[in-house]
């Protein structure tokens, strides 16, 4: 989940769109949306992306999940998601077994610590401040799981 593989600039180049900067939350998924938005053609209720071209806040946060290396296996493997906002970002993990709990693995405030170096999981005072980000993070799971 490192913040690189996620800054990816996205550039539309069209004659009818005026040259903007937009420093928001997107994630990969309002490319689609945001495409078909460039058509002016609507986008199917099973998309989950917003159009970066009506929606210019962005989003309040992005997710992304992985199991690691290998096969996707979610009854042996526990589920890893990342859940960003504009000032922290968390690596909640779920363990497949039932009587091994849920945690935030990493958790970091990128506004202040841009490298990620301080994982500031084991600080109750964060965790407060990220207690939505990870009722996200179960969220995400429990979609994942059923």
């Amino acid at each position: 989940f490192f913040d690189e593989l996620y800054h990816i600039p996205f550039i539309i180049y069209s004659p009818g769109i005026k040259k903007k900067l937009n420093q928001n939350l997107f994630s990969s998924v309002d490319i689609n949306s945001t495409i078909l938005d460039l058509i002016n053609s609507t986008s199917p209720e099973s998309f989950r992306g917003i159009s970066a071209l009506k929606n210019s806040d962005g989003r309040e946060y992005i997710l992304a999940e992985n199991q690691g290396r290998g096969p996707c296996d979610l009854n042996n493997k526990p589920i890893m998601v990342c859940v960003r906002s504009k000032d922290y970002k968390i690596v909640y993990e779920r363990s497949p077994h039932v009587n091994e709990s849920d945690k935030v693995r990493e958790l970091y405030h990128i506004k202040e610590d841009t490298l990620e170096e301080n994982n500031l999981s084991e600080s109750s005072f964060h965790l407060r401040e990220v207690d939505w980000m990870i009722d996200k993070a179960r969220e995400r799971v429990n979609e994942i799981l059923t």
